[in-house]
């Protein structure tokens, strides 16, 4: 029981706190989908990750982050483990 002018603390993970502090209606409008063979604008899934809330960085070392080396995109999603995906054509 706190006395008067005491502050509660929570102790949490990110992981256990993140799917709490997004709106569902925001994952609905950020979801992104690319499928195997399918031809993929840079530019454009660039924009796409950045109006989501990724940071894009040199190299990533966390969520929400992503990188991008040419044919190679690396993302590092909020909620699982990051992902590299390889463009290779045009």
């Amino acid at each position: 029981m706190r006395g008067q002018g005491e502050k509660a603390v929570v102790i949490a993970s990110v992981e256990a706190l993140l799917p709490k502090l997004i709106p569902p209606e925001y994952w609905e409008r950020a979801a992104l989908s690319l499928q195997v063979n399918q031809e993929t604008d840079h530019d454009h899934l660039a924009q796409r990750l950045v109006l989501a809330g990724y940071e894009r960085l040199d190299t990533v070392s966390g969520p929400g982050q992503f990188a991008m080396r040419g044919d190679i995109v690396d993302i590092y999603p909020f909620y699982d483990l990051p992902v590299r995906l390889e463009f290779w054509g045009d």
